[in-house]
């Protein structure tokens, strides 16, 4: 798992700071050396879930935008190129993805449904106060 997140990170960031992950005394831990923002923390967790995804026979991936929230412009641009080099099925949801201009096009050819105030998956609108 290691070495993968290590190639991963090289992907995204161009270094070789990746996390690390380790399992000991019943617990684990997921780590970037002199780094624990938050947006780090979201992306080691992503770099994470695509080792184990490239790595097993698991057949999906799905990432909600909350994992997103954080996370800068050009990383999440090169999440969205791994996520699309993908030969499985990958799944996610974003907001505002105009502003990923280098990979809009990728996301418009790729999106499955879009939602907004108009087009709701459920018929109430559940932040309406009414």
């Amino acid at each position: 798992i290691n070495n993968k997140m290590q190639e991963l990170n090289k992907i995204i960031y161009s270094n070789d700071n990746s996390p690390i992950f380790k399992i000991e005394n019943y617990k684990y831990s997921l780590y970037k050396d002199n780094d624990n923002g938050t947006g780090t923390s979201e992306t080691n967790l992503i770099i994470f879930d695509l080792a184990v995804f490239k790595l097993t026979e698991l057949p999906l991936l799905i990432h909600d935008m909350i994992v997103f929230k954080n996370i800068g412009n050009n990383i999440m641009e090169s999440l969205i190129s791994l996520y699309n080099e993908s030969t499985k099925q990958v799944f996610i949801s974003i907001d505002e993805h105009i502003k990923y201009k280098n990979v809009v096009k990728i996301l418009e050819d790729k999106k499955v449904i879009k939602l907004d105030s108009k087009n709701t998956l459920f018929n109430k609108i559940w932040n309406d106060k009414k």
